[in-house]
């Protein structure tokens, strides 16, 4: 269960691709929602890693530039943006 803040960062810091990250390692509380102020149970995060792993930073890059559809584009986007910000935290874990 992927949070959907990721759609909604045009920052050049990807502050928001951050946040997810941070949710999907344990390591913040989940802001809105029905989960609000709470973390990710363990096999969400699990599972929304597991999906991610499916395929390379790579692959998803591959498949963007193949794309034309804006709804997929936006996916692609939002998954290379949280394993990019993913990568970023478990090099300084």
């Amino acid at each position: 269960m992927l949070l959907d803040y990721g759609f909604l960062d045009t920052s050049s810091n990807n502050a928001a691709y951050n946040m997810v990250a941070q949710q999907l390692l344990g390591k913040r509380r989940i802001v809105e929602g029905i989960g609000s102020g709470y973390l990710m149970s363990e096999s969400d995060r699990l599972r929304s890693m597991e999906q991610l792993n499916l395929t390379t930073l790579e692959d998803d890059m591959n498949l963007l530039k193949e794309e034309t559809d804006s709804s997929i584009i936006a996916a692609y986007n939002y998954r290379i943006g949280v394993k990019n910000a993913l990568s970023k935290f478990d090099a300084t874990s």
